[in-house]
């Protein structure tokens, strides 16, 4: 049975709480319950010693703020559709006309989406795994999810031009062998759909084994690492004036 309630300012400061936002406010009320269940008011330190929440920012207040289940689901469908938690809160802020109208903090839209990405990770798998590594040494490992599997059927660049993940691996090795395995786990786990395009660096072992496994792919290189290779292998080129007009390049095509 509930007899007594008590209600303190957030900027209370007790030794849990010690940080530079609460001020040892000793502003607080006290309620006594009678056994018939009523609450009667038996204390109350009306003085604060800070100043306090303008009436515009009193809905941002902790004590206020909530996220609706109407806005959960926005935001949900959002982080499905690959946008960062950035976008999705400022998405909202526009939606809503500005920060004054939101009911909720970007802390809290934060903390929303690292729940909805923590849900998706069973505890079976996190325990098969450990089970796993207890086993012995581990070579290659290998995974992707239900949401990189939907994503694969849809994307390689999402609607918004950012890149989609559609799997993981950590390799011991940059063979022959584990590229291979790689292919073909990847390959398996997506139902055997061979992507239109894959992108690497010039890696040998790659190139191979993507002309190996992946036979209807086309192998591309990364313009990054062609451009960041280009001065040293084209050095002789560098001081010809004709090179830079173009003359020449229909021999690199």
């Amino acid at each position: 049975m509930i007899r007594s309630k008590f209600y303190y300012c957030s900027k209370e400061n007790v030794l849990r709480y010690i940080n530079t936002n609460r001020t040892q406010c000793k502003a607080m009320i006290t309620f006594e319950v009678d056994k018939n269940g009523l609450s009667n008011v038996s204390k109350f330190i009306r003085e604060h010693n800070h100043e306090l929440a303008l009436s515009s920012s009193k809905h941002l207040l902790k004590s206020a703020r909530y996220i609706s289940a109407e806005k959960a689901a926005t935001i949900n469908a959002m982080i499905n559709a690959s946008l960062r938690p950035i976008d999705c809160f400022n998405y909202m802020t526009e939606e809503n006309h500005g920060d004054q109208n939101m009911d909720f903090a970007k802390r809290d839209c934060y903390n929303f989406i690292s729940m909805l990405k923590a849900a998706l990770i069973e505890p079976v798998d996190a325990k098969n795994l450990a089970k796993y590594f207890k086993k012995g040494r581990i070579a290659n490992i290998v995974w992707r999810d239900n949401k990189s599997r939907l994503d694969y059927d849809c994307f390689g660049v999402n609607y918004h031009w950012q890149n989609v993940m559609f799997g993981c691996a950590f390799l011991s090795d940059e063979t022959n062998c584990s590229f291979e395995l790689l292919s073909n786990t990847f390959l398996e786990s997506m139902e055997n759909k061979a992507p239109v395009s894959i992108f690497t660096d010039k890696d040998q072992a790659m190139a191979n084994d993507i002309g190996k496994v992946i036979l209807e792919t086309c192998h591309r290189l990364f313009l990054w690492h062609i451009l960041k290779n280009a001065p040293s292998n084209l050095n002789s080129f560098n001081s010809s004036s004709e090179f830079h007009r173009g003359r020449y390049s229909h021999h690199l095509v």
